[in-house]
């Protein structure tokens, strides 16, 4: 069973470094072992160990240990592994360390050290082998940068005639990103190939970190010559061998999408503080609210600090639900109209919910209008819709409305009901003598009569038509029924109205019923209005009822 190896992620060169007698291993920055050779293994561990991940102290045995040292961090050459991993700020030169074999022979080792940043990951690769004296082998080196997705050039510093540096290696990734065969640039200046560079910045961060042996990241920036241009991240390090280093790669489309993205977010803020429209962004899995416009703190009479982070439930649900209506992800409200508060008071809210996804995250876009002065005004509308324009009492469409209720009412409580319609006697005689100017000053006398009589607050008068008006008396049997009609009739003649040579009167038709229900509220006028037509016969100005 062979050994297992954990592989690095941007280091795809396992075959090539299997075939190499040196033994090679790499570290990541929390000193566990993320890549070992076949030379490694076979040179280090015993048939069928793994070491997937651990840390190069429990691996590694080092020649203090014949003192009794083990596999501790303190053992000496354990330490100088992790001094370099420590130290991701230093490139070193070649050292020499001890190790114990898996058969026990204590050998002498040489090894190189360097640290990468890939990405946003660094690594350490270490290079070593059992002989003393050699120089470093570059191509080692330039194997493993030939297979990296980024691109790496390698550079020479010259001094003559000036400071610059040369190009020595250029990997196929570079060839990709700067539109140049590697053929074109080796030995070439690098101000000559990139003419900018010096403008660009990069020749600064060549200078610094040859001088201090320090690797640098330089920031993404915007390169341009007469050949190309586009944004570049660099990071720039130091071999042992005194070349440099430049790992790079090209973020053009990625830095037009952030500027794509950024100037669609403008755009948005944009509009979201200019539109009068309260928007509030909420947060799909919280259900926090994470942006608000100008618009919706004033909507709900609150600064931005105090509904940002705030649960949805806190603000923006109408205040009669228990939770948030938005149960999932895949679900939006049409526009629904409900009430919130304002401070302490209530405003009518028209709320529409979608969704929408932005960096990956999805979100609720809630739509707020206030329309409290709109359903105001459709409040007075309605108020004026249901009034006789001439007596200021409720018309026939009134009625039918509040009649329902007022049946629904006495059925629940089990009280009975009486409705009355009067009517005034010969009241075309009157139009006639009078003029209709007078019929009208007449009406309004007589539904203010009316009106003033009935004392009870439940109790309403409406026009019913023409000369016609309808009296509903809530909780209120058949004698009190009569009481309250005879009374009416009476005042109303008492009034003297003067019509021709006598006084207006009217006649009355009493209907009372005990349980009713919406479906018999036709059947109520009708019985009422027959017993209208017995009190015409019988003379008029005289009140006749009826019980059901």
């Amino acid at each position: 069973m062979q050994n297992e190896k954990t592989q690095v992620h941007h280091f795809p060169m396992s075959t090539y470094f299997d075939r190499l007698d040196n033994m090679v291993f790499i570290l990541n920055d929390k000193f566990d072992i993320t890549y070992h050779n076949d030379a490694f293994s076979s040179r280090i561990l015993d048939e069928n160990e793994s070491i997937n991940d651990q840390q190069v102290g429990q691996v590694l045995k080092c020649s203090n240990s014949i003192n009794g040292c083990g596999n501790s961090y303190l053992c000496k050459t354990c330490d100088i592994f992790l001094s370099v991993c420590e130290d991701t700020q230093t490139s070193l030169d070649k050292r020499t360390c001890k190790m114990i074999l898996k058969e026990g022979q204590v050998i002498e080792l040489e090894f190189l050290a360097t640290t990468l940043k890939v990405g946003q990951e660094s690594h350490t690769v270490f290079v070593m082998d059992n002989y003393k004296g050699p120089t470093y082998n570059r191509e080692v080196f330039y194997q493993l940068f030939q297979n990296f997705k980024s691109g790496v050039a390698i550079y020479e510093r010259v001094d003559n005639p000036y400071t610059d540096y040369t190009f020595t290696y250029f990997n196929n990734a570079a060839e990709r990103i700067d539109n140049i065969d590697s053929q074109s640039v080796l030995s070439k200046k690098v101000t000559e190939v990139f003419p900018m560079v010096k403008d660009f910045g990069l020749f600064d961060i060549f200078e610094e970190v040859w001088e201090s042996g320090r690797p640098m990241s330089y920031p993404i920036t915007f390169y341009k010559d007469n050949r190309i241009s586009g944004w570049r991240d660099n990071y720039v390090f130091k071999l042992p061998t005194g070349e440099l280093v430049a790992v790079y790669e090209d973020v053009t489309e990625k830095k037009k999408a952030e500027e794509r993205v950024l100037e669609a977010r403008n755009w948005s803020n944009l509009i979201l503080k200019t539109v009068d429209t309260s928007i509030f962004i909420v947060d799909c899995n919280s259900h926090l609210i994470e942006d608000v416009n100008d618009a919706g703190c004033k909507l709900l009479g609150l600064p931005r600090e105090d509904i940002i982070g705030s649960n949805c439930k806190s603000h923006i649900c109408f205040r009669d639900v228990d939770e948030c209506p938005i149960k999932h992800k895949n679900f939006s409200l049409e526009a629904t109209e409900g009430v919130l508060k304002k401070n302490g008071q209530e405003i009518s809210i028209l709320k529409t919910v979608t969704q929408g996804i932005f960096n990956e995250k999805q979100y609720f876009i809630a739509s707020l209008v206030d329309i409290s002065l709109q359903k105001e005004m459709e409040r007075k509308l309605e108020k004026i819709s249901m009034i006789d324009e001439l007596t200021q009492v409720g018309n026939r469409r009134a009625l039918f409305k509040e009649l329902s209720n007022t049946i629904e009412y006495c059925r629940y409580n089990h009280k009975p009901l009486s409705v009355a319609i009067l009517d005034i006697d010969n009241f075309k005689d009157y139009n006639d003598s009078y003029g209709h100017v007078k019929g009208d000053e007449c009406l309004s006398k007589i539904a203010g009569i009316i009106r003033d009589e009935l004392k009870r607050p439940c109790d309403k008068v409406y026009r019913y038509g023409g000369e016609e008006f309808v009296a509903v008396l809530s909780d209120t049997g058949t004698d009190g029924a009569y009481v309250v009609t005879e009374k009416l009739r009476k005042k109303i003649y008492d009034e003297q109205i003067q019509h021709g040579s006598t006084y207006v009167s009217v006649s009355i038709g009493v209907m009372t019923v005990n349980n009713a229900n919406n479906n018999m509220i036709n059947s109520i006028i009708q019985m009422a209005d027959e017993q209208l037509y017995l009190a015409k016969e019988d003379g008029r100005n005289c009140v006749k009822t009826i019980f059901l």
